[in-house]
């Protein structure tokens, strides 16, 4: 029997790969103000997904 997690989200990595469904991205950040972003993230404030972005 599969678990609970894949039986709910087995079917998403099929869909994002081919692009039936797409994440938003609310915010890119530089990696180094990830304090920043994880306090926008614990304010509520962030729609979408932040991205941190490794130099």
């Amino acid at each position: 029997m599969p678990s609970t997690t894949t039986a709910l989200f087995g079917g998403a990595a099929p869909a994002v790969a081919d692009g039936r469904i797409r994440p938003v991205v609310g915010a890119t950040l530089p990696f180094d103000t990830a304090a920043e972003a994880a306090g926008r993230l614990r304010s509520h404030r962030a729609r979408g997904k932040t991205v941190l972005t490794v130099p």
